[in-house]
């Protein structure tokens, strides 16, 4: 075939392509997608490219789940480990095969010997068939399903609904967060910023049954100089406030540290925008991380988990 185009100005352009196919004897066959209840199920996302985590986690993320990633096979599994500790145990992790230093199927192997972690269903994502892998050896490294890139929305969701168990189980089974092992976390000190009463009442009541001590704060500046009097181990910023906003009163944050060559202070964006600029506009004014309302109670007791890991150190 060939493609070509037409243009005019101030009129527009046309393109144009030819091209052959072959005649389809049989017609397509779709299976039904079998139906999962993913939300707020823990999933980790385990592969080497940026941009095949981020399609993921974005799938995940519209089917309601609340994936993690690890750009590494090591990190995947300090990962794991963490979470178990912490007693927020993964429910799945999708695993690509081809990564440095330690590919897919390793990964799988000590998951798989592992006692802590063995249980772990695996999503198997490959570039090549691995015949042989697939048939001889999915069993004894705990892998539950293949997928050959690239993904596809419904394949995706099929493997994970084989991974994770059949007809009966799913209808029994309610994939919700696993309960925090309250002995393992520590009281730590949240600032709130929020100008909204009902998002602060939602937070308050999200955390009311762990050890965090919270505090209160209406507005940016109101932040800001309970920041400079008192000490915490994170910060929830709401960005769009009166007086003082949130990206305003994160640098005047970030100012009072380096003035005082204080400890960095984790700040966690809280804003009703999720468009990647509004994600780099919380992270240029010196937040941490980036949180999308409505937050969700997992997600949010798991970012305050993960940016105070140094707290549960101590």
């Amino acid at each position: 075939g060939r493609i070509w185009v037409e243009s005019e100005v101030g009129t527009g352009s046309t393109f144009y392509f030819t091209a052959k196919f072959e005649f389809q004897t049989e017609p397509v066959k779709y299976g039904k997608t079998p139906t999962v209840n993913l939300n707020n199920m823990r999933i980790l996302v385990v592969d080497d490219n940026e941009t095949n985590r981020m399609i993921l986690k974005e799938m995940l993320t519209s089917w309601g789940s609340v994936p993690s990633e690890a750009d590494n096979g090591i990190a995947a599994l300090a990962e794991l480990k963490r979470a178990h500790k912490s007693g927020m145990d993964y429910r799945l992790m999708i695993l690509d095969v081809q990564m440095p230093e330690m590919d897919g199927f390793e990964v799988a192997a000590h998951v798989k010997n592992d006692p802590q972690i063995s249980g772990l269903p695996i999503v198997i994502l490959t570039s090549s068939g691995n015949g042989g892998l697939r048939k001889g050896k999915s069993a004894e490294i705990g892998v539950k399903a293949f997928l050959q890139k690239p993904i596809k929305r419904n394949e995706l969701l099929e493997a994970i609904t084989s991974a994770i168990g059949d007809g009966e189980d799913r209808k029994k089974r309610k994939w919700a967060v696993a309960p925090i092992a309250m002995e393992n976390l520590p009281p730590v000190r949240i600032l709130l910023v929020e100008d909204a009463k009902d998002n602060r009442m939602l937070i308050q009541a999200y955390i009311k049954k762990t050890p965090f001590k919270m505090e209160i704060a209406e507005n940016g500046q109101i932040a800001v100089d309970k920041f400079k009097t008192n000490a915490y181990d994170i910060v929830l910023m709401d960005m769009q406030m009166p007086v003082m906003d949130g990206y305003d009163a994160t640098r005047n944050i970030r100012d009072w540290e380096r003035l005082k060559e204080l400890e960095h202070t984790p700040v966690v964006a809280l804003t009703a925008h999720a468009l990647k600029e509004d994600t780099q506009k919380s992270l240029n004014a010196g937040c941490d991380g980036h949180l999308t309302k409505p937050v969700k109670k997992a997600k949010l007791i798991e970012t305050i988990i993960e940016y105070t890991r140094s707290v549960r150190k101590k």
